[in-house]
């Protein structure tokens, strides 16, 4: 597509789409999963202060847990209202509901789809664990071992 005649509309097009919805969106999911999903905040924090040169203290968790997932969902909601109500520069609109928004769309199914392919048992990083599904680290997954021995030892 990008050999067409069109296809520095379409770059633009895709482009635009991506970084004004994609990126915005992963980022907000991914900060209110580590603040609100898993509470990591407080160990995100403590590894920042034990290898970097400054310390970030409660502010810090105070800024990503609270002023960044708004400030995003602003972002966000106002990028997709404004594409909404006035399309893409002068693109016609089904250019821009195909190669815009059918991109968010597919996009999103294709990576769902991806995280359903497991690993493939000729990959290093094919380990099945005591349910038959592949681990991602294998280190990680004896280390909890351990740490889970340990705990029932010392009970």
């Amino acid at each position: 597509m990008f050999s067409t005649t069109t296809s520095l509309n379409l770059l633009d097009l895709t482009d635009a789409f991506i970084n004004s919805f994609g990126i915005v969106a992963v980022t907000l999911v991914i900060v209110l999963t580590i603040s609100v999903g898993y509470s990591a905040l407080p160990t995100l924090r403590n590894h920042l202060n034990s290898v970097s040169t400054f310390k970030v203290g409660r502010g810090w968790q105070l800024l990503v847990a609270g002023v960044t997932p708004v400030v995003l969902g602003y972002t966000l909601i106002n990028s997709i209202q404004e594409r909404l109500t006035e399309g893409y520069g002068e693109m016609p609109a089904m250019f821009v509901n195909i190669f815009g928004w059918g991109m968010v769309i597919a996009l999103v199914v294709i990576a769902w789809l991806l995280s359903k392919i497991s690993w493939s048992k000729k990959s290093a990083l094919y380990q099945p664990d005591l349910d038959g599904l592949p681990v991602a680290n294998p280190i990680w997954d004896e280390q909890l071992d351990h740490n889970q021995i340990n705990k029932e030892q010392s009970l």
